[in-house]
């Protein structure tokens, strides 16, 4: 495999991260959230499943994608907005997450974003 650049590589850990998330989030939602999901399985669970498998599908694309060799850019581009999205969403509406879970979703997708961005930003270097 060609050495790839720090973001890239950085984009790739990330991946692997976001798809053992997603599959975890999208197999057994209330064991990988659980001060998020609660006990109810009602509609939440549904959207929590949907987070993880939107997750899960965004890793593969871009690990394959990386792996192929392929120009990664639209799945890099897809998923730090994905990130980014998730950061707003945080900050905006954090208060109905509690505060546990929003630090936790800051923690992660902030980060996760900036490095996202910089990755696309490599790729199409």
């Amino acid at each position: 495999m060609p050495a790839m650049p720090d973001e890239l590589a950085l984009a790739r850990t990330i991946a692997y991260g976001r798809l053992g998330f997603g599959a975890a989030v999208t197999l057994a939602p209330h064991r990988a959230l659980p001060g998020m999901v609660g006990r109810d399985p009602g509609a939440l669970i549904g959207l929590v499943r949907m987070f993880g498998a939107r997750d899960a599908i965004l890793a593969l694309g871009t690990l394959r994608a990386l792996d192929r060799g392929d120009h990664a850019g639209g799945w890099l581009l897809a998923s730090a907005a994905a990130d980014t999205a998730d950061a707003a969403q945080a900050l905006a509406f954090g208060g109905d997450l509690g505060r546990r879970a929003r630090l936790v979703t800051l923690a992660a997708a902030v980060p996760a974003a900036v490095i996202g961005w910089r990755a696309v930003a490599a790729r199409s270097r």
